[in-house]
Order: structure tokens, then sequence, then C-alpha cells
């Protein structure tokens, strides 16, 4: 009997697409019912769309009438402003993160010098 090991790689995908299907049913859910949605969820949403391509590559996917009006935003304007938004949620905390309404001055002053950007940005 030889092992290849090509059955643990099928399966660890397998396992790794089940996870990716749950994922997305529970970020559904959150959606659709408009509670427990927080930071953490935008973060990976975020992550996802740079695993597919980042945003030019899903605007060149869009239908004609979309991609018209998408051609409209910036190039690389979007990328970077998604670059500094995930920075900015980066230097927060987990319950900063889960509870964006606690930010205080103090807080956004550490995450934006956590993130590089202006009190504003935040």
């Amino acid at each position: 009997f030889i092992d290849t090991g090509i059955d643990a790689e099928v399966e660890g995908g397998y396992a790794r697409e089940l996870t990716d299907e749950e994922k997305a049913k529970a970020f559904a859910q959150k959606l659709k019912t408009g509670k427990g949605f927080d930071l953490d969820d935008f973060k990976e949403q975020i992550a996802q769309m740079r695993k597919m391509g980042g945003l030019s590559s899903m605007m060149d996917k869009l239908p004609a009438q979309f991609a018209q009006a998408a051609g409209k935003l910036q190039g690389g304007a979007e990328e970077k402003a998604i670059s500094r938004i995930e920075g900015i949620i980066n230097s927060m905390t987990p319950l900063e993160r889960a509870k964006p309404e606690i930010l205080k001055a103090s807080r956004k002053r550490r995450i934006a010098a956590g993130a590089g950007v202006t009190v504003q940005e935040v």
C-alpha cells in the first residue's frame, strides 16, 4: 500500500469548501436580519474580494451597463481607499470592531496613529 497524500489534500479542500459555504450562509443570515454584522465581517468581505482579484477585477466582470457606471470610478483610488479602511479596522481592538459606537476621541486618535491616517478618516 502506497500513500500518496492526495486523498488528504482532496479531503482538506472539501473541508475548506464546506467552511467557506458555512461562512457565506452565516454572513447572509447576518445581513438578512441586520443583527450581528460588525467590522470583522466587513474586513472578511474585503479579504474575500481581494481573493477574487480585487475591486478592479470585479468591475471588469460586470455586465456592460454596470461596467459603464463603474468606469466612472477612479482607477486605483478605490483600492487605496479600501486599503486605508482595512488599516483602520486592523488598528482597532476586537471590542472596537464589534462595537464601533464606543469610539471616542482618544480611541480615534490611537486608531488613526496606528493606521497612519487622520482622525477625521476614522
